[in-house]
């Protein structure tokens, strides 16, 4: 996105913050961190730029109209809608940097926020920013995806959120998937990896990504966890979506695979009993996997782009 992009992201975003999420200049000066007067002056270049006439151009009206029905059909707590693009990777940011904004408004001293690690959990940390006399904590839901350091598995999205929120962040101590079910239980036992497990309860806020599964074996990346058998299995299963490690079915029940019983993450039914759960997804590709989530009971809020909006109408 180049600087003219950027700008004009950013007035659609003081926009949307003022005029349909109803905060004040000064709320919208600290989640930006910037004065109030220059919020009122990037207020004042949406009129200016057309971003602003009796609504908000950029079809921010019609987001707003749809994520109304969309709250209202599957009874969720909050639902935002961001602009769409053809490029998925684009796409994916556009919604992560609205998250990242939602997250901004929601997130106080001392909570603890919950995440799964996966890109959009590096976008949105790469996004957050607090003052330094807020602190926030932070956990990882799921185990490691690889022995590799990456920016988006383990302790560097830890060191990201830990920089970004200014509290601690605690890592699960354990790969993704085991081999066997006994291990899980000796896994389980550990007394740090049972401490961590003992936190998610404690978890105010949760975000993780959506996705529809990968399950062609000739497309699998390097470090993917299932094998070709497991894809066989989960194919026939019918999974249609890849949350926090595990697969669901189109109804939102969990596939009754081998592999879902060997993932080390947070049990979906304490997912369900965290007060804030939200679900993030964007490209159309992935209308069917939010659909299941959704029908699952296990995310109360949802954010994603205007495409799949429409697509789940």
């Amino acid at each position: 996105m180049n600087e003219n992009e950027e700008r004009r992201q950013l007035l659609i975003d003081v926009a949307r913050m003022y005029y349909f999420e109803n905060m004040s200049q000064q709320q919208i000066a600290d989640i930006l961190h910037m004065s109030r007067s220059n919020v009122s002056l990037l207020l004042k270049s949406c009129l200016e730029n057309s971003i602003i006439e009796i609504k908000i151009n950029d079809t921010v009206s019609r987001a707003h109209d749809l994520a109304a029905l969309i709250k209202q059909k599957f009874s969720l707590k909050t639902v935002l809608i961001a602009q769409s693009f053809k490029n998925p990777e684009r796409c994916l940011e556009s919604v992560c940097r609205l998250a990242a904004h939602y997250l901004k408004s929601i997130l106080s001293n001392g909570m603890l926020l919950g995440y799964t690690n996966d890109i959009v959990a590096y976008h949105i940390a790469d996004k957050l920013s607090f003052l330094d006399y807020v602190k926030i904590n932070t956990i990882q839901m799921m185990g490691g995806l690889s022995n590799i350091i990456k920016d988006i598995d383990g302790q560097a999205l830890a060191q990201i959120f830990s920089k970004k929120l200014n509290g601690t962040s605690y890592v699960l101590q354990a790969p993704l998937k085991v081999k066997s079910s006994t291990l899980k239980e000796l896994l389980m036992a550990e007394p740090v990896i049972q401490s961590t497990f003992e936190m998610y309860s404690k978890i105010d806020v949760a975000i993780m990504q959506i996705t529809k599964p990968n399950l062609l074996p000739h497309i699998q990346q390097s470090d993917e966890i299932c094998s070709k058998a497991e894809l066989l299995q989960l194919s026939e299963l019918g999974a249609v979506c890849h949350f926090c490690g595990r697969y669901l079915d189109k109804n939102g029940s969990s596939c009754n695979a081998g592999i879902n019983e060997r993932i080390m993450a947070i049990d979906p039914e304490t997912i369900k009993s965290i007060p804030t759960v939200i679900g993030v997804s964007a490209n159309i590709s992935n209308t069917q996997a939010v659909l299941s989530c959704v029908k699952g009971g296990y995310i109360n809020s949802l954010i994603i782009d205007e495409a799949m909006a429409r697509s789940l109408l």
